[in-house]
């Protein structure tokens, strides 16, 4: 909500890079837990608010390339996140992890000054007033009621993704008896996989409809989900997981673009605030309801419970997600306010 009505993304995304390294420093001179969740907090609290600026901004400046450009966006993040475990899981073989974490400052100052310098003024149109911008939020949500449905998609393939971004290590770990390199290598087959795939899937969804694209890729997951715990690990468990890295993951743009499609532009940084703020209110009980399943029948229950979340999410394309009125005229429909 604060990025529609200042209008203004360049300074939230600066802020929010360089709050995100002083957080990461912060949790390697922790000296106790307590003080250790603090910055940990503020880590996911940032993490969040990066988003309706960013995916806000590229939805106004790519109106009929919202998916490319967002799965363009979510690749760039995908590379080097999946670069991430590989290197950490080496490097923790010779540095402590507060080591690890005080040097994360840097990746955060350095971004934080290239949007400062690089990036041109990204200034929206905002309401005249805040009743006129709440009025805004109030029709666009009764006009397409569907972005509840959108919501509840991204809810539970999100929730399917976090437990398995927790459950997949211990199940490597425990299960395989495997090292952190091993583990490390595994995670970056994950997440590797769906870097080119979120450009690609973005692309095609704007050329036939996010809907297919959709179903198909949680589909996809379900089964691979289903597999892994009968699954030796090397070449036939590393196929499954980049496979599932690819239906998975690739889909994360495709969701927020069908939420971008269902609301007028200058209301973007809402709609993508309010997907996030659905996630992080529901997702949290993924690991927590898995680990109980993986507690009393073992860890293959989890990918299980992860398994029902994907179909689930692909049933719900289609009993809850029908939209009322296109993007123009949802425009037309608020331009008296």
């Amino acid at each position: 909500m604060f990025t529609d009505v200042i209008g203004r993304r360049k300074p939230l995304l600066v802020v929010n890079l360089f709050l995100m390294g002083v957080a990461f420093a912060w949790m390697g001179y922790a000296n106790s837990l307590a003080v250790l969740l603090l910055p940990f907090l503020l880590t996911g609290f940032l993490n969040s608010g990066w988003h309706p600026p960013a995916m806000s901004a590229i939805s106004i400046i790519y109106p009929d390339q919202r998916g490319f450009a967002l799965g363009l966006h979510g690749s760039g993040a995908s590379l080097l996140q999946s670069l991430a475990p590989l290197t950490i899981g080496y490097v923790l073989t010779f540095l402590s992890w507060r080591t690890v974490l005080k040097v994360h400052f840097f990746p955060g100052l350095i971004s934080a000054g290239l949007l400062l310098f690089l990036l041109p003024p990204l200034v929206a149109s905002v309401s005249s007033s805040v009743r006129g911008y709440s009025s805004r939020i109030a029709l666009s949500f009764k006009e397409n009621p569907a972005i509840l449905g959108v919501a509840a998609l991204s809810c539970l393939r999100t929730m399917s993704y976090r437990t398995l971004d927790s459950f997949l290590p211990l199940y490597l770990a425990f299960h395989f008896g495997m090292s952190p390199r091993w583990i490390g290598f595994y995670i970056f087959l994950l997440l590797f996989s769906g870097t080119l795939p979120e450009t690609v899937s973005g692309f095609i969804s704007d050329r036939i409809g996010r809907r297919g694209v959709l179903i198909t890729g949680l589909l996809i997951s379900t089964a691979c989900l289903i597999m892994i715990p009968f699954l030796p690990a090397g070449a036939p468990l590393g196929m499954t997981i980049c496979v599932l890295g690819f239906s998975l993951i690739s889909l994360r743009s495709i969701i927020m673009a069908f939420g971008l499609d269902l609301t007028p532009p200058d209301l973007g940084g809402t709609t993508i605030g309010f997907i996030f703020s659905f996630n992080q209110i529901f997702t949290g009980m993924g690991p927590l309801l898995a680990g109980i399943l993986s507690d009393r029948l073992g860890l293959s229950a989890a990918f299980y419970f992860m398994a029902a979340m994907t179909l689930a999410a692909a049933v719900s394309v289609g009993l809850l997600i029908h939209p009322k009125k296109t993007p123009s005229e949802l425009a037309a429909s608020t331009e008296s306010f």
